[in-house]
């Protein structure tokens, strides 16, 4: 069950690409707030710790409980269907109560496992059609339990690993060729229809989280459209939860706002907690600012940080800011802020081309390093 490597033999150079990429995400999801990155890094060294363990183990071993592993992978599907817990008209977690985990990314690795013994065992008859409806059938059963989570990009790249499987297992090019010739036309043509205005074959499905974007004024009602249709500068600060708002950055927000008044520009915070936790932030804090309602998922689908800031201009995103990067008002004096946005994002494109300049120039002498001990110890 456990492989008996040589250190030499080991595949470091995967290990500091691996670790290269997931630290560069971690540093940029930290860039929204602090508490993600905390949770990205105990993912990414939890990740890393059962990927070492796995990688001892002769997965082989595994595949002679293919039978085993597609029952409990239709049985957590099946779970996900009846008990998962609900996000945007989607069912696809289960909750454990410690953990919040997406059945449908373990299902992908079974998956694999799985096709790859089923095909291994069917290398003589891979081409015939009871082989063929054989897989067709066992792939059906768990694609339409991701299918109707609703889950359309999983549902796709399963299809792909299957494809993949079955061809390099060996799959006969005349197949392929006969499928493709069959597949390829009903393909332009179902297109061709489905671009058509007013078609019918496509129901209305899942509706994204700021198709119905409000924001509602305390005193003035709903100003949704005189912010979007502005032709001016409009802020935006999000705080989505305001009793989790670090007061820190409150200062410079509020110089933020004058500067913002002094121009002639919107400037607003948009809030989903209830009217009395937003007057005893705002009295606390001596924020100089009006705050609006508007509904949670729309403000965490607009920017993740808490408190966040955005740019608007007829309702165009121009730039936004975490809470350890707002921008200082000096910064902007004088300014066009449209070109400053630009200028800002170039600088940060810039920054993290630099970062990950520098992470491959570590891994570059770390792998240098690794291949010079192999050397040594041979």
């Amino acid at each position: 069950m456990i492989k008996q490597y040589k250190l030499r033999f080991y595949n470091f150079r995967l290990v500091v690409f691996l670790l290269a990429i997931s630290f560069i995400g971690i540093h940029l999801v930290g860039t929204a707030a602090d508490y993600l990155r905390t949770r990205q890094l105990l993912g990414v060294i939890i990740g890393v710790v059962f990927m070492l363990l796995l990688s001892l183990m002769d997965y082989s071993w595994l595949l002679n409980f293919q039978w085993i592993m597609y029952g409990f992978n239709i049985v957590m599907l099946l779970a996900v269907r009846f008990f998962g817990s609900s996000a945007n008209g989607a069912a696809r977690w289960v909750d454990l109560g410690f953990i919040r985990f997406q059945p449908t990314e373990l299902s992908k690795i079974i998956i694999i496992l799985f096709f790859a013994k089923f095909f291994m065992d069917h290398e003589d008859d891979l081409n015939t059609l009871k082989t063929l409806a054989q897989s067709a059938v066992l792939l059906v059963i768990p694609l339409m339990l991701i299918y109707v989570q609703p889950d359309m990009k999983n549902t796709i790249t399963v299809v792909i690993l299957f494809c993949i499987l079955i061809y390099i297992a060996g799959l006969s090019y005349k197949i392929i060729g006969g499928a493709a010739l069959i597949a390829i036309p009903l393909a332009i043509i179902f297109l061709s229809i489905v671009v058509q205005p007013d078609q019918k074959l496509i129901k209305e499905g899942y509706k994204a989280p700021i198709h119905d974007f409000v924001i509602e004024h305390p005193e003035l009602g709903d100003i949704t459209q005189e912010v979007l249709e502005d032709n001016g500068y409009t802020f935006l600060v999000i705080a989505y939860n305001i009793n989790k708002t670090d007061p820190e950055n409150q200062e410079k927000l509020n110089r933020l706002a004058a500067y913002a008044k002094d121009k002639g520009y919107r400037f607003y915070g948009l809030s989903a907690s209830a009217a009395d936790d937003i007057r005893k932030y705002t009295e606390a804090n001596q924020v100089n600012y009006d705050y609006c309602s508007t509904d949670e998922i729309q403000l965490k689908t607009i920017v993740r940080s808490n408190p966040g800031l955005i740019l608007l201009r007829q309702g165009t995103i121009l730039d936004k800011w975490g809470h350890r990067d707002l921008p200082e008002v000096e910064e902007l004096q004088n300014k066009d802020l449209a070109s400053y946005c630009l200028q800002e994002q170039q600088a940060i494109t810039d920054r993290y081309l630099i970062y990950s300049l520098i992470m491959l120039y570590i891994a570059c002498i770390f792998l240098y390093i690794i291949r010079k001990y192999k050397r040594m110890i041979k």
